[in-house]
């Protein structure tokens, strides 16, 4: 194919080669046949000559007919028989042979060598044009590290003609610095020649011309070898990466002026990046600055491991169902913070696709909703619990159902404690996802009732003063734990954090309320101190207005009690008139029955006055203005006025009474 990159010669040039070949034949014919006896040693001098510049001018046809006219010209001329073709001695044809085969020999070589001449040198001017339009920079040195070729683009960017830079050391042209930190770069033609190899110097170099420019380059030095695989030289290519930084530059800027959004985004956000099998090709700092993973972890895949685990599934089948897709991936979860929190995340991502729409990259963001999701979640939850709260006024049910509740939506724990008349508590329910956990919990008050002087719950009703504990230290256990036995349990319980909450109505302390964490390792924290005390505000509602329910009812028995009582004493000196006015008109007494009937009378209306009196005083009792009488009773004398009371009702039903 080398072959092919020869230009034809040209059409009239092939008939003048030839013709030479004719005129130095016969320009050798005449000269030997003038000086036959003269050239007698060296019959074939002549003709030699018209061989070699018939291949020299014409190439290999022009040195063949050379040679065939050669070769006649000394049968004609040079052996006998004189003026014939014949040969008589046979030594003759033997030296007329052997010339026309070494004249062939030399006159094929020659072609060669000038065949081989005319490639190489069109060659040269074909690399040398090619060099000279294509846009990099090519500087070829010798062993010495002098310049033997440039191109344009090398002139323009060293500033050096190529006539003027040919033979110039390479750092006489230009010098290298590193963009980075301003250091001189060694030449690269000494490290290529004394290493053999390629050599790659980046792309944060700066071209220092001779004139004080700089301009940013990225370039590459190659050993040049001849045949035989012996390093001749160096080739230098330089790309002017002017363009290119400049086009790096507003790329830098455009990402880090997104970059600067998300992280003064309200919501704190992180970017991500992933491969298309789903791995981390960047590190966001901002998503460890919130989880606390160091770099490793997060480019070894660590930052699926931050999720809640309920919530990992759901994202790998999210995640899973649009790679396969390649389309836009959408998820919420929870994930874990550097302090053991969980908050909610809603992370958006896209597929980056080539030109033939295959996926480069995904491309996305996690977004912090966790005050959204927080609040709509505390709404329903507050809705839920009042919904509950006051379907009964039986508050111990509801309040174990609202303690049931929260488990597991803001507590691992809850328990609810109703405070007694007698200065203790009384724990209303406990809850937790394991049953057993329960049973554990009844059974370790049981074994271990509260101490006055260090149980929490007997504080708070005391003080009326919330308790929040972030984190629950071994420390602490031990401090009130009563024996091993009982470090042992609590220990089992597994509590992480708590919040005791008292439940307090018009200025009372009616109970209190505990929700802790354990297994799900969350943390409580002033954040979710609202909520817990909202819940434990409506709590203490439902129980007063339960007790005032119950009072109101009390109340209302107790009216009835005293109507009825007052009924019955209002009606008995009002039976006794109506008897003894009967007796009296029925005319059937004597004076002594009379005189008893009007005293009983008298008596009777008496004591109504003091019962209406009495009903009376029970509005100046409200009022403040009841005043007590204290005085001696004869109770003979009362007793024998109650049976005188009755006695009429009971004559009428012949009933003797006796004192």
């Amino acid at each position: 194919m080398q072959y092919l990159l020869l230009p034809p010669p040209p059409k009239g040039s092939r008939l003048t080669r030839y013709a030479v070949a004719v005129a130095v034949s016969a320009l050798a014919t005449l000269l030997t046949a003038s000086l036959g006896a003269f050239l007698a040693p060296m019959r074939f001098f002549f003709f030699w000559v018209a061989v070699l510049v018939s291949a020299l001018v014409g190439g290999m046809g022009p040195a063949i007919l050379a040679t065939l006219i050669s070769t006649m010209a000394v049968m004609r001329f040079v052996f006998e028989p004189p003026s014939s073709f014949a040969v008589a001695d046979p030594s003759d044809v033997v030296r007329i042979a052997l010339f026309f085969a070494f004249a062939l020999t030399i006159a094929w070589a020659i072609a060669q060598r000038r065949r081989e001449e005319q490639r190489a040198q069109h060659l040269r001017r074909w690399l040398s044009t090619t060099l000279a339009s294509i846009g990099d920079a090519v500087i070829a040195t010798n062993t010495d590290g002098r310049v033997v070729f440039l191109n344009r683009e090398a002139e323009r960017m060293t500033g050096i003609g190529a006539v003027a830079a040919m033979g110039l050391p390479v750092d006489e042209l230009f010098v290298l610095e590193s963009q980075k930190d301003g250091r001189r770069v060694d030449n690269p033609v000494q490290r290529v020649l004394l290493e053999d190899r390629i050599v790659e110097l980046g792309d944060q170099m700066l071209m220092l011309r001779r004139d004080g420019e700089r301009i940013p380059v990225e370039d590459s030095a190659a050993p040049i070898r001849a045949e035989e695989g012996r390093p001749i030289g160096v080739v230098l290519v330089f790309h002017d990466a002017s363009g290119k930084r400049a086009a790096e530059r507003v790329i830098r800027r455009s990402e880090a002026r997104y970059r600067n959004l998300v992280t003064a985004a309200p919501a704190p956000q992180a970017i991500w990046i992933l491969d298309p099998t789903g791995k981390m090709i960047e590190d966001s700092p901002t998503w460890r600055s919130l989880t606390g993973q160091s770099v490793e972890t997060l480019m070894d895949g660590g930052w699926i491991d931050s999720l809640h685990p309920e919530d990992r599934e759901a994202v790998r089948a999210s995640w899973r169902e649009a790679r396969e897709a390649g389309k836009p991936f959408s998820s919420e979860y929870r994930a874990r913070m550097a302090d053991g929190s969980y908050r909610w995340f809603s992370a958006r991502g896209a597929p980056l696709l080539d030109e033939e729409g295959s996926v480069l990259e995904w491309v996305g963001t996690a977004i912090d909703i966790d005050e959204q999701k927080r609040a709509v979640n505390q709404v329903r939850f507050i809705n839920d619990a009042s919904a509950l709260l006051s379907s009964s006024l039986d508050y111990q049910t509801t309040l174990a159902t609202v303690s049931r509740l929260v488990v597991p939506r803001f507590a691992d724990w809850c328990a609810v404690d109703i405070a007694t008349d007698e200065g203790g508590y009384e724990r209303l329910s406990v809850a937790h996802v394991d049953s057993r956990k329960v049973d554990l919990a009844y059974e370790l008050s049981r074994r271990y009732p509260p101490d006055p002087d260090t149980d929490p719950v007997l504080q708070v009703l005391r003080t009326g003063e919330k308790v929040l504990i972030a984190r629950i230290t071994d420390e602490m256990l031990l401090a009130g734990a009563r024996d091993a036995e009982h470090l042992e349990v609590i220990r089992s319980l597994g509590l992480s954090s708590l919040v005791l909450l008292p439940m307090t109505a018009r200025g009372r302390t009616l109970g209190t309320i505990t929700f802790a964490m354990a297994e799900s390792g969350r943390v409580y924290s002033d954040r979710d101190l609202p909520l817990l005390e909202d819940l434990a505000r409506r709590g203490a509602m439902a129980i007063d207005n339960s007790r005032l329910y119950q009072n109101a009812e009390a109340a209302n028995r107790a009216k009835d009690e005293f109507l009825a009582t007052l009924s019955h004493e209002l009606r008995t000196p009002l039976t006794a008139i109506l008897g003894w006015a009967r007796l009296l008109r029925s005319g059937a007494t004597d004076a002594k029955t009379q005189e008893l009937a009007f005293e009983t009378i008298e008596r009777s209306a008496r004591a109504q006055a003091e019962l209406i009196d009495e009903i009376l005083d029970i509005s100046r009792i409200v009022t403040g203005k009841f005043e007590l009488a204290v005085g001696p009773v004869d109770l003979l004398q009362l007793t024998r006025q109650i049976l005188d009371s009755f006695r009429p009702a009971a004559e009428a039903k012949e009933i003797t009474l006796e004192l």
